[in-house]
């Protein structure tokens, strides 16, 4: 077979949508950017390019998604998706691919929080290092990272209830490192666990020892699998002098490989769960809904959406709601949630009651979920939930108003652009949104402060221009001439530059004629400021900066 084999679609993972989700295996956003893949059940074919993507196993269809992941893709027991590439051990897309290609006038300016650090961050190895034949600077360093999982279950550490555990594979350097997670945001942060000694979690001295995918499996344990190789660097990568020494060591190793089992030592290994093995009936498998493990969880709900018989799926279909009423764990109740509305069996008073839950990753869950229905009072929860004391919930909920045109969409958007200004992810959610409403958005950071207004201004009129909406450049230009207007701190002057680098002309545009008049006469004060030899020099040369803004005044 031609091309590097090891670049192949890997990591099937449950989604919380109840389809198989895939890495791609691209190395880089650029890799197999052609690649064409043909579904067999129902013989389309799909550009995947360099994406990932998911699939219903058996419809076949399949939905491009955000990528590429290297090896690896995984969620949290929220939805929360992770990728991992060969320097970049752990980063989360925050904002989806297809949210981001929504607004076609602007870019996002960030989608992806790299989680565990980017451009090979350290790692701590038990082994001697190993000969390198280049990047010498990355010894000691994340240069194959592969294989991650996430960890919510609570079983192998003593922590909080609301803990994320993070496992990111490093055959190179023999081991694989364990992060906690810590909400941070619209994302996470992560740290090295202080009591783990001086090397990672899992770190062997035996240099043929290549952990390259990690699993928590239905008993709780940490699943590690190992290639055990002589070799890990594909010879595509090596410089010829390398290639001829390594050559003998191509293969050594291919007929090996085992399974490391990974389990508290105050807890020693367990059989495979029981109640896994006997459930058969829709209470048994709604109990393994309520378990703390996601493995049984998943096990569950596809167990529950493959069922054909209608009788046995209305009976956990109430059992269920129960489960959303009234369990105690969160990531249950979430999970409830998912398989009620892909069975369609999700009733719109508790979509409400979900949108209020305590706790806000029910919350966050349960207004993606929201976009689905059209009732009117779920849509006014939602929108009202733009000023959720959780940024994950507005970050949904900013995401979400992108697709209803309803003004109230547009005021929570507009609350959120101006309360999460300072956050680039942030912005980047509010753009993706903003196509139904530019004017509403516009007048909001039109009367915004004017930090507020300086990261907005640009993108705003970039999409007002691509849209030929001038009532959006009206709304700006009036917000500049109703502040106070002092020469040397003008909210003129840098809407005007930014009008300059867009390359707009307001005289060009259908600009309200009473907002034009308003600005001809701001431009006119202008012009006698910079020609009066009485005023300070600093005042005459912000006036001067001011004509310089505008084609009609320059000359």
């Amino acid at each position: 077979m031609e091309g590097n084999q090891q670049l192949r679609v890997n990591g099937l993972r449950l989604g919380l949508d109840g389809l198989l989700w895939c890495a791609s295996g691209g190395h880089h956003p650029g890799h197999g950017t052609e690649t064409v893949i043909t579904s067999q059940p129902n013989g389309q074919q799909y550009s995947l390019g360099s994406h990932d993507f998911r699939f219903h196993p058996d419809s076949g269809s399949v939905w491009i998604e955000s990528g590429p992941s290297q090896f690896g893709r995984n969620r949290d027991p929220f939805g929360h998706w992770f990728g991992t590439q060969n320097a970049n051990p752990l980063w989360q897309w925050v904002i989806p691919e297809a949210a981001a290609a929504r607004n076609p006038f602007v870019a996002p300016e960030q989608t992806t929080h790299h989680v565990v650090g980017t451009n090979s961050p350290p790692v701590r190895p038990a082994s001697t290092p190993e000969k390198r034949f280049h990047s010498f600077e990355q010894s000691g360093r994340y240069t194959s990272a592969c294989g991650s999982t996430i960890d919510g279950n609570g079983t192998l550490f003593d922590a909080g209830p609301d803990a994320l555990h993070a496992f990111t594979c490093e055959p190179f350097h023999n081991l694989v490192q364990h992060n906690e997670l810590v909400d941070d945001g619209v994302s996470f942060s992560a740290h090295w666990p202080e009591d783990e000694g001086p090397s990672d979690f899992f770190a062997s001295d035996d240099r043929w020892c290549r952990p390259v995918m990690s699993r928590i499996g239905p008993d709780g344990a940490l699943y590690v699998a190992d290639m055990y190789r002589a070799m890990i660097e594909h010879p595509d990568w090596l410089p010829p002098e390398g290639r001829a020494e390594m050559l003998p060591k191509y293969r050594l190793g291919d007929d090996r490989g085992r399974m490391w089992r990974v389990v508290r030592t105050d807890a020693p290994p367990t059989s495979f769960p029981a109640a896994v093995i006997s459930a058969q009936t829709p209470e048994d498998l709604v109990a393994l809904v309520e378990s703390g493990n996601t493995w049984q969880r998943d096990h569950a709900m596809r167990r529950i959406l493959h069922e054909s018989d209608a009788a046995f799926q209305n009976v956990a279909a109430v059992l269920l709601v129960d489960v959303v009423r009234a369990s105690p764990r969160p990531e249950s109740r979430v999970q409830a949630i998912a398989t009620l509305v892909r069975m369609d069996k999700f009733p719109g008073e508790l979509a409400l009651a979900t949108l209020a839950d305590p706790h806000s990753r029910v919350r966050e869950v349960a207004v993606t979920f929201a976009g689905e229905s059209r009732l009117p009072e779920v849509r006014r929860k939602v929108c009202s939930l733009a000023t959720d004391p959780d940024a994950k919930v507005r970050l949904q909920v900013a995401l979400l108003c992108g697709k209803w045109p309803e003004g109230e969409a547009g005021a929570a958007l507009a609350a959120i652009a101006v309360s999460d200004h300072a956050d680039p992810l942030f912005r980047s959610a509010v753009m993706t949104s903003a196509l139904p409403h530019a004017q509403v958005l516009s007048r909001a950071i039109a009367a915004a402060a004017p930090e507020v207004a300086g990261v907005y201004r640009e993108s705003i009129l970039r999409m007002a221009v691509g849209l030929g909406q001038p009532a959006t450049v009206t709304a700006l230009l009036d917000g500049a001439l109703a502040a106070p207007q002092a020469i040397g701190v003008s909210s003129l002057d840098p809407l005007l530059a930014d009008m300059q680098r867009v390359g707009f002309d307001p005289w060009g545009m259908n600009v309200a004629a009473a907002t034009l008049a308003g600005l001809d006469c701001e431009l006119k004060r202008a012009g006698d400021v910079a020609a009066d030899v009485t005023e300070p020099p600093e005042i005459r040369l912000a006036a001067a900066r001011l004509l310089s803004r505008t084609g009609k005044t320059r000359g």
